[in-house]
């Protein structure tokens, strides 16, 4: 059984879902990369037990992001068929496009993935007061801007509140 694909670009049609939800904003960095999702193409696509890596191309004259290199990792989905959610990390590297990191928490990727849900989410600190810091992913309705902010042009976690 194959799955439905984008005509534009390759993509499956779940995939280009998430990546309408990875590259959802107002930063002027998703502009940029929206502009690059115009002519993106699949260069290849790796499938593992849990999850597929799809490898990214982007036209030679496209506009480069800035910073460089980054990953948005803040969206969760369901898919139909599996108990347990996944997540999706989108990374730029040299200002383009890169890679699409899709995966499920437990279950089998399923051979053709339907999306039944999906959102956002943000790292919230926990822990006791005086303890290193750790940080659990918390769906939330609407992206952060704040935790947006951090993934684009911040480090590996966002900052203590």
């Amino acid at each position: 059984m194959t799955s439905r694909r984008d005509r534009s670009s390759g993509t499956e049609t779940f995939e280009a879902r998430i990546l309408d939800l990875l590259l959802s904003g107002d930063d002027p960095v998703l502009e940029i990369l929206r502009d690059q999702r115009r002519t993106v193409r699949v260069r290849a696509r790796d499938r593992t037990e849990i999850g597929c890596l799809v490898s990214l191309e982007t036209e030679p004259d496209a506009p480069l992001t800035e910073p460089p290199s980054f990953a948005l990792r803040d969206v969760w989905f369901q898919l139909r068929g599996c108990a347990e959610e996944g997540a999706a990390i989108l990374f730029v590297r040299k200002g383009r496009l890169d890679t699409l990191e899709l995966y499920n928490w437990t279950d089998p990727w399923p051979d053709s993935p339907s999306l039944a849900g999906s959102g956002y989410l943000v790292a919230r600190p926990r822990g006791p007061e005086g303890e290193p810091v750790a940080y659990e992913l918390e769906r939330i309705e609407e992206r952060d801007p704040a935790y947006l902010e951090e993934q684009i042009r911040g480090s590996d976690r966002p900052e203590e509140a």
